[in-house]
């Protein structure tokens, strides 16, 4: 298995990755495991690449709404 320190650093690094994205006004629609690949450490800090960027939406100001034709969804456990 995976310890707790490590699970943290791999988390941390995927939030990192969101947050770069998103300041770059990029807005993944769908993100889960298997579209995160750990690619190495460096300075013991976990490196990730995410693939299926394919899907992601570019946001802008303008259109928010036209960048994201989900943005209203809700998926069922949530709701």
């Amino acid at each position: 298995g995976v310890s707790l320190e490590r699970s943290i650093s791999i988390t941390s690094a995927v939030l990192e990755v969101l947050k770069r994205l998103h300041s770059l006004g990029i807005v993944l629609r769908s993100l889960h495991a298997q579209k995160i690949l750990l690619i190495g450490q460096k300075h013991s800090e976990d490196l990730i690449k995410i693939r299926g960027l394919e899907h992601a939406a570019f946001i802008t100001e303008a259109t928010p709404d036209e960048a994201v034709p989900y943005a209203n969804y809700l998926a069922p456990e949530l709701r």
